[in-house]
């Protein structure tokens, strides 16, 4: 089924996405907050949204984008995110989000497509988003769209800083919860349809720019930080030395 490239520069009106602090909590505790965290998790604290939320409030809407461009949802991998925040999010709001299908690019057995979805509180831009997903087995189809932007390029020196994260057996499930229904983080037997050994963790729930290799829930990794200004570099490798994540950058205001 080939990916349908006449809707590359088409609008779409994503339904709207209305949560509250329960939503911004599940979510924290779906990326790994824990009692050390309770800013995030304790309604005493307002709570505090983490900024990455972001993600699930402006960028779920894509569903009938990908009904339309003909895409197979069990042959979806997390490509690449990136995200720009205008101010902090509230701790409860109802988000309206603009969608466009950006572009469509040929990666040899595999294509990558560019959504973006740009998100309004009360009539004020508050986040844009720029999902890239790479559709496996879907090669061939030629570039549609604008260049895409260059990749961060880490700086060439060891990190700064390193963090160890320790991910949870059940924490793809824990996740989910905030709106990522795809079976493939969930469901045993279609993980191993396409390719995996088991379900694999949410790009989002580790998050990071590249989504370079899967990670499966349980993993140990480790952040790599760079700092230069106010530019953060980052990069994170599994228990193997394996880069799961590369290529991320963070633009302070």
């Amino acid at each position: 089924m080939a990916i349908n490239t006449d809707l590359v520069g088409k609008n779409y009106d994503v339904p709207e996405f209305t949560y509250d602090r329960r939503d911004a909590m599940l979510y924290a505790l779906g990326i790994g907050a824990d009692e050390s965290d309770l800013e995030f998790l304790y309604e005493k604290h307002g709570p505090k949204v983490y900024p990455s939320f972001a993600t699930v409030a402006g960028g779920f809407g894509g569903g009938q984008i990908l009904k339309d461009l003909n895409i197979d949802l069990r042959m979806i991998i997390h490509g690449e995110q990136r995200v720009r925040i205008h101010d902090a999010l509230p701790p409860k709001a109802t988000v309206k989000t603009e969608a466009m299908v950006a572009g469509i690019y040929d990666k040899g057995s595999s294509a990558l497509v560019d959504l973006q979805f740009k998100s309004s509180v009360d009539g004020n831009l508050l986040f844009e988003n720029v999902v890239s997903m790479v559709v496996r087995g879907a090669g061939g189809v030629g570039d549609h769209g604008p260049k895409r932007p260059d990749t961060a390029q880490l700086p060439d020196r060891a990190p700064d800083k390193q963090v160890k994260i320790q991910t949870e057996g059940r924490q793809a499930l824990v996740y989910r919860l905030s709106g990522d229904w795809n079976p493939l983080h969930a469901d045993p037997e279609i993980a191993k349809a396409v390719g995996f050994e088991r379900p694999i963790l949410h790009g989002l729930c580790t998050f990071g720019c590249t989504f370079s290799s899967p990670v499966l829930p349980g993993d140990l990794l480790t952040a790599e930080l760079w700092t230069e200004g106010k530019t953060v570099f980052a990069q994170t490798k599994n228990e193997s030395g394996e880069v799961v994540l590369k290529n991320g950058m963070i633009e302070l205001a």
